[in-house]
């Protein structure tokens, strides 16, 4: 099917209108302060920044593998202006975090606010010039992609020390960051795999290389995902500290967290790495596509395990914010033609563009 077009100012109206849809609902149908919102913003926001980031390392590592889906990743960039103004609604949910009682130079409302929000608008602002100079084949690109990583790295540690390890304040995992950012690259990777599925079902040919490396990385990831997990577990069981081995507690041990607990890395680890280490699968768009949901909905049982032992969540708006933005990045992802030139590459191997038609 044809892509459609919207204009940029179309675009900003659409955030403006899908923005108004989750601020209203936080604000008179989710009206207790719970960890729904966190919830959609970690869960997207990983979405968002790993296909970028995934664009970004295939620019500086020249991974040739990522060209036929280097456009669709990197068109999700606006999405992350979406993000940062989404993420301003935290200010209404900051009671959920202990250390509001007693804040210090660090952990205290409006430093936290602003500098996660910097950092993403960062993100974005850099994104974008990281996406018109790949597409226009610009020298600097390589510099824009070195910086988007580094933000993107900056970015998700926030993510995981901020957003999620301060609601168990004073409990620290300097792992944290780590694994936080190397789980939204294996959702870059995930989206890489839906994209060469939809890519295929409308007649593309020549993904199967493509669809072979996203697999082989896939594999990796989520073998690194389970590296650090197991690192982490491992530090806090050897310690046997009573203040560190309660986070691990709450949410392996007590019902529902002892069956979600191991059904997330069943999702995870266990189901990608015995499905991957099948050469045939990872050249069949439909198996891959069976590997990218028992990820993606492992991923997000995982959330659900790392908030609700702190702060309950409201399960129909849950429903009702991932499905607007289910609906928000399909538009996004339809509408690219309107704010993303067309990377065409010659026989020769060099790209060039082509501008947006209409």
């Amino acid at each position: 099917m044809k892509d459609q077009h919207l204009s940029p100012r179309n675009l900003i109206v659409l955030f403006i209108v899908f923005g108004m849809v989750i601020a209203v609902l936080e604000t008179f149908v989710n009206q207790t302060s719970d960890g729904t919102l966190l919830l959609t913003l970690t869960f997207w926001t990983m979405l968002v920044q790993g296909a970028v980031s995934l664009a970004a390392v295939g620019e500086t590592a020249k991974g040739l593998w990522l060209i036929p889906i280097k456009r669709e990743l990197l068109c999700l960039y606006p999405l992350l202006l979406f993000m940062a103004l989404l993420y301003l609604l935290m200010g209404m949910r900051m009671d959920i975090y202990p250390w509001t009682a007693h804040p210090n130079a660090w952990l205290n409302a409006r430093f936290f606010i602003v500098r996660n929000f910097v950092v993403m608008m960062l993100a974005f602002w850099v994104a974008h010039l990281l996406a018109r100079s790949v597409m226009r084949g610009d020298p600097k690109k390589n510099t824009y992609a070195v910086l988007y990583i580094l933000l993107f790295v900056t970015s998700q540690s926030l993510v995981a020390f901020d957003w999620i390890m301060s609601l168990e304040y004073p409990w620290i995992s300097t792992l944290f960051g780590g694994h936080f950012f190397i789980q939204s690259f294996l959702m870059g990777l995930l989206f890489s795999a839906v994209v060469i599925f939809f890519r295929t079902r409308v007649g593309v040919t020549g993904l199967t290389e493509t669809l072979r490396d996203t697999g082989k990385m896939m594999f990796g990831f989520s073998f690194m995902w389970g590296g650090f997990l197991f690192a982490q577990y491992l530090t806090i069981w050897y310690g046997n500290i009573p203040e560190e081995v309660s986070f691990i507690l709450k949410r392996v041990d007590p019902a529902p967290y002892w069956g979600l607990s191991r059904l997330a890395l069943a999702l995870i680890f266990a189901i990608p790495f015995l499905a991957l280490l099948s050469r045939k699968l990872k050249t069949m768009p439909a198996g891959m596509l069976f590997v990218v949901l028992s990820s993606v909905v492992g991923l997000f049982i995982e959330k659900i395990i790392l908030i609700t032992p702190v702060v309950p969540v409201n399960p129909v708006v849950v429903g009702i914010e991932f499905f607007a933005m289910i609906v928000l990045v399909t538009l996004v992802f339809r509408t690219r033609d309107s704010f993303m030139p067309q990377l065409v590459t010659d026989p020769g191997g060099v790209g060039s563009v082509r501008a947006p038609s209409g």
